[in-house]
This record gives C-alpha cells, structure tokens and sequence, in this order.
C-alpha cells in the first residue's frame, strides 16, 4: 500500500495464481474484511495484471476508509468478488473518446487508460481530471494525486492527452463553468464516446454539456464514484 497525495492511499491487493480473476477494464469488485464489512469499490489496475489488483482509497469518514488509513497492514487478507458493472469499452476501440473523472474516480478511468495504452491501438484519449481547488483541510495539497503518472502519459503517447482541471466550490455557477471549460476544448463531440465518473450534479452538467456539443447520449458512459 502506498500513499498518493495527502488524503488519498492506492491500496493493492495480490490474487493467488490458481485465482486469477478475469475483469474488463472499468468495472469494480466488492471488497469484504472483519475490519469494514463490505465495500464496493472501482478497480484501478489493468486487466493485464491478472494477480494484482489496484484501488483508489480516499481519506472519508467510512469504515473502509478508516481500515485502510488505519488498521490495514501487509498481509491482511481480504474477500473479493468480481467482476461488477459495464462502465467498459464495448466494442474494438476506435472511436475518439473523452474520460472524465473526479477525484478518485480516476481509478476506472485508470484501468481504461492502461488498457488502451498498453495494446497496439492508436485511439486518440484525453482525460480530464476534475478536482477541487478549495475546501480541503489546512496543510494538504490540491490537484489530481497521480498528476506525475498523468503527465508521463502524456509525454510517452502520441494518442493520450491530459487536462487537470481545478473546480472552486460545488455551486451551480462553479459547475457549470467546469463543464463549459471541458465541452468547450471540442466543436463537435459526434464522432467522440466520453466516459464519466463523477457524482451528481457535477456528472449531470458535464454531460448535458458535452451532449450540446454533439455527443450522442449512446456514445456517454457514466459510472459512480465509488470511493
């Protein structure tokens, strides 16, 4: 387990070989131990580790939260389930595509990434990574936690674009202009599929958004922010 940023830890979890387990990229694992019950949470590694898995845990006031900040030690051994949901690619990926995240919704959009990045394919990808620019506790650092990992992306692949965006506040006027600013990078978003994985209302703006700028409501993807 590590640390990234402040107020947020990437926990990773070893399966046994004789238990690889078989996931798309995206999609999340229900989590169990005698130290949190049962959590739910998005899974942040590529499939192409079939005996690590990776999750994004941020620093919240949740038992699971609390266990990993906490109590959780080297060894521990946990229960998973897998594989949940369909915030995948689900089709060859060929299509431009929009990833939007906010916070620690980065960790389905991560897999998503790798996934891509780590094959042959040459579809163009640019993430924007939405955090906030205030409110955190005194001390801490603002900005997306693995801005280094994101930025290395961003110089190694020709297909892969990264904005970090800052949003100031959770009121409507603050985002919209979130929004705005990322639907507005694109004329014409018809040809493109985004993927989503904020919480609402944010998630809602950004989609209506990117909707007026040409995105077929069939080619948008959304996901919750599961931690």
């Amino acid at each position: 387990m590590g640390a990234a940023g402040d107020n947020v830890r990437v926990l990773s979890l070893r399966v046994p070989r004789s238990q690889r387990l078989r996931f798309l990229a995206g999609q999340y694992a229900r989590l169990s131990g005698k130290h949190f019950g049962e959590t739910e949470r998005s899974i942040a590694s590529c499939p192409c580790e079939k005996t690590r898995l990776e999750f994004h845990v941020p620093r919240v006031q949740d038992a699971f939260s609390g266990y990993v900040f906490g109590a959780c030690r080297t060894g521990d051994e946990l229960d998973v389930t897998a594989p949940f949901g369909d915030f995948v690619f689900t089709e060859e990926v060929k299509r431009p595509a929009l990833l939007i995240a906010f916070e620690t919704g980065f960790a389905p959009v991560k897999s998503l990434i790798e996934h891509v990045t780590g094959g042959e394919g040459e579809t163009p990808l640019h993430l924007y990574w939405i955090t906030r620019a205030s409110g955190r506790p005194p001390g801490t650092a603002s900005g997306p936690y693995l801005d280094n990992l994101c930025r290395a992306w961003n110089d190694a692949f020709d297909n892969f674009r990264y904005t970090p965006v800052a949003v100031d506040g959770d009121d409507e006027a603050a985002l919209e202009a979130c929004a705005r600013r990322i639907a507005g990078e694109h004329a014409d978003l018809s040809a493109s599929d985004a993927y989503v994985c904020a919480p609402s209302p944010l998630g809602d703006v950004v989609a209506n958004r990117c909707i007026e700028h040409g995105l077929d409501p069939a080619r948008l993807f959304r996901e919750d922010l599961r931690g």
